[in-house]
């Protein structure tokens, strides 16, 4: 099944792990004072994380590649061998940025008023959560862009928010959450059927090996890391100390 990486929480501190599904092994990654989130796996085994807001490396050695602090919601783009996030203005506002691992060069994909986060990115075809204020009620929608088609809404409805998309390379298929639960639909929206997970709380779904995928749900007073197969619809609660969170499967 191989393993995940992903934020643990033991003393009031975030680090970065490693766990391994055969042989249950649990590799510490980081262990500074300061809290590491957000981890993603690269190529060749590397890891990526967010320490305050910046993007770091760790391979043999963990290397810094940004200093301004602006950043969130990292993502590893396979096709293009680069980083993706949201990457924060003054006034708060956000878009999709991007930094290419090759050429060191990073930028803004595309402008759009509001906050573009969540990104997820699999085939050249990116989605993302919308993020915008109506009346002054915060909305969330799922959107998709690529540059041959633009910007178009994939996951909206009036009545809900959608949330933490998360796209299936060999699937095709699509993850994203909502104020009532966790769905599966194919990579245009369509077809979307909701999961039974009898969960109150979901948060950062993401595709595992197989069929399966792995959240964050909050289970015997912790935050933990849950794996379900989509074919036999069962969960499993995986059984690690302390707060756990934000897993990326390899």
């Amino acid at each position: 099944m191989g393993k995940i990486v992903f934020s643990r929480n033991l003393n009031n501190n975030w680090d970065i792990w490693i766990y391994e599904f055969n042989s249950g092994k649990l590799e510490q990654v980081t262990s500074t004072v300061e809290d590491e989130v957000n981890p993603v796996w690269l190529e060749e085994g590397k890891i990526a994380y967010l320490r305050n807001g910046d993007i770091y490396i760790k391979d043999k050695q963990e290397i810094r590649i940004t200093d301004t602090g602006k950043y969130r919601y990292l993502t590893f783009d396979y096709d293009n061998n680069r980083l993706l996030y949201s990457y924060y203005h003054e006034d708060e506002s956000c878009n999709i940025g991007y930094y290419d691992l090759e050429t060191k060069q990073e930028g803004i994909l595309f402008e759009l008023e509001g906050q573009q986060i969540h990104p997820s990115i699999a085939n050249n075809r990116l989605y993302f959560t919308q993020a915008y204020t109506v009346k002054g009620e915060i909305r969330q929608e799922v959107y998709n862009y690529s540059s041959n088609k633009g910007i178009r809404p994939v996951v909206v409805d009036e009545d809900y928010y959608f949330y933490r998309p998360a796209i299936s390379a060999k699937r095709k298929s699509l993850l994203f959450g909502s104020n009532s639960g966790l769905y599966i639909s194919n990579s245009r929206g369509k077809k979307i059927k909701k999961l039974n997970l009898h969960r109150d709380y979901i948060e950062y779904p993401a595709w595992g090996s197989g069929d399966y995928i792995i959240f964050t749900t909050f289970a015997e007073n912790k935050l933990s890391l849950a794996i379900y197969n989509l074919s036999s619809e069962k969960m499993e609660i995986l059984d690690i100390a302390g707060d756990c969170r934000e897993a990326d499967w390899q």
